[in-house]
């Protein structure tokens, strides 16, 4: 593939001629993120937690819902629990990847 490995040079280290086995090696999918210059939430999965005021929260990167009120949704992540409490919560928008509450929000806490 003459087209990527302008993209993606190799890491070989060399020792007199001989290839150093203990050099790092650097996975392709670690490669892709670095040239497409991704933050690094999106590489390591990490929790992203966005709020508009007092009156959304956007969490993406979650596993999924643990308990669901108007006062509190409960939801778990790589890091352990999000919850967020608030007065008339509601769940606008809920896909695999991402959450999206509304309502008035007092708190945000991680469990």
């Amino acid at each position: 593939m003459p087209i990527l490995s302008s993209y993606f040079p190799r890491r070989i280290h060399e020792t007199n001629g001989a290839t150093n086995a203990s050099a790092p090696k650097t996975s392709l999918s670690a490669s892709l993120f670095r040239a497409f210059q991704l933050p690094d939430d999106c590489v390591r999965g990490h929790t992203l937690v966005s709020m508009t005021g007092q009156k959304r929260v956007c969490i993406e990167n979650f596993r999924g819902i643990c308990s669901y009120t108007s006062e509190a949704v409960r939801l778990t992540a790589s890091g352990g629990r999000i919850c967020v409490s608030g007065e008339h919560l509601e769940i606008d928008c809920y896909t695999q990847d991402e959450i999206e509450i509304t309502g008035r929000i007092q708190k945000v806490e991680f469990e």
